[in-house]
């Protein structure tokens, strides 16, 4: 199959699967909402839509930029479950290289990404991906990507380093976060955008806000009152209530300054940029950004995406507008990482 192929069959694919009446999307949304994930339909919804609309001819043709595979390359990929359809890129940029995919699905989310790759076989029977289990991924491969929680890449390392794989065609992607600058003259509007990027996903997204940096003096309180009024239009899951409630009860105990919402399903606290459980966010203030920009080179590894509205000067690449962190480009660096040049070297 060529190039031109796989991107007119990526496209297509795409296309049909914005239609949020799609059969093939409606009966992978309803298993995945009859799994235990604390998924929401319009989380689904969001997170569908965001992907299909990034997987354009143009946007593909660009995000790989002529790079291709000289040698038959195969690759095993860990995949994540903490957001709806967390687990296309790695996928799609296999395709677009010709490489032959081997990976396990998450028993919180197996069925979006099996039912768009059937759905991909339809146009291109010829690509090369199976899905199978956990302990299988390594069986034969060339290289291996692997997403998930430190316990999960702490075993996957000792897998990997029984199977004799070279580091170098190891990509490991562990937990993230993404950061919030304030100005503090943000408008209502930025404030709403800035609860997205905090509460959609529940904040499990490695790109979800977990701090917000803002000038020393100033207040939560419209931010409060914009992740509120998100929270009328994207509710919570049902098990996500009452899940700061112990770290809400230790604050008042120890009267440190904090607020949360009315079901205890997000606590914002204000103090120093300490990373917490999703939901809880930290306030954080400075004096000046140049001790913002040390506290993130410090913690670089982790960051996965920086949100804010100018004001500031730009020191860093990952730097996009308020409401990006959970509406990613289709190519964005997954832990300062292009996968197509990972799989191409």
């Amino acid at each position: 199959m060529t190039v031109a192929e796989s991107i007119a069959a990526l496209d297509a694919t795409a296309r049909k699967w914005i239609d949020v009446e799609y059969p093939p999307r409606v009966q992978a949304m309803n298993a995945t909402l009859a799994l235990d994930n604390n998924f929401t339909p319009e989380a689904i919804h969001f997170a569908v839509n965001q992907q299909m609309n990034q997987i354009t001819s143009s946007n593909l043709e660009s995000w790989l930029s002529g790079r291709s595979v000289d040698r038959d390359v195969s690759v095993g990929v860990l995949n994540p479950g903490n957001v709806p359809m967390a687990d296309l890129q790695d996928l799609i940029a296999a395709v677009l290289l010709g490489v032959s995919y081997r990976g396990s699905l998450s028993s919180r989310s197996p069925h979006l990404l099996s039912a768009f790759v059937e759905d991909l076989r339809s146009s291109l029977p010829q690509i090369n991906i199976e899905f199978v289990e956990k302990d299988q991924v390594l069986k034969g491969v060339d290289k291996v990507i692997a997403t998930g929680t430190t316990s999960t890449l702490d075993a996957m390392k000792n897998a990997i380093a029984r199977a004799g794989l070279d580091p170098e065609d190891v990509l490991l992607r562990g937990p993230g976060f993404g950061v919030a600058i304030l100005n503090g003259s943000e408008s209502e509007e930025q404030l709403e955008r800035l609860a997205e990027d905090i509460l959609m996903h529940d904040g499990a997204g490695c790109r979800s806000i977990a701090v917000v940096w803002t000038p020393a003096g100033s207040q939560p309180d419209a931010l409060l009152d914009a992740m509120a009024r998100f929270r009328a239009v994207f509710p919570c899951a049902p098990g996500i209530p009452g899940r700061v409630e112990m770290q809400r009860a230790y604050l008042a105990a120890i009267e440190y300054p904090h607020a949360y919402s009315d079901d205890k399903s997000f606590l914002v606290s204000k103090g120093p940029p300490d990373i917490q459980q999703p939901g809880h966010v930290r306030w954080s203030e400075y004096e000046s950004r140049d001790e913002v920009w040390d506290w993130i080179g410090a913690n670089d590894d982790e960051i996965q995406v920086i949100v804010e509205d100018g004001g500031g000067g730009s020191k860093n690449h990952r730097t996009a507008p308020l409401g990006s962190a959970q509406r990613p480009e289709l190519g964005w660096l997954q832990s300062g990482c292009d996968v197509i040049d990972f799989l191409a070297s």
